[in-house]
């Protein structure tokens, strides 16, 4: 799920806004204790 500035569409986002991000998981342990996922998705 998206979240905060990205997300408005009244007035959007300028060019040097991160992108929030929520995610779930059912077995969060995974994402917590191992950051290489990270890689992914963008330089940490």
């Amino acid at each position: 799920m998206v979240i905060g500035s990205r997300a408005r569409k009244e007035t959007p986002a300028d060019e040097w806004s991160d992108l929030d991000i929520v995610f779930a998981a059912d077995d969060p342990a995974l994402y917590i204790d191992y950051s290489e996922w990270l890689g992914e998705i963008g330089d940490c």
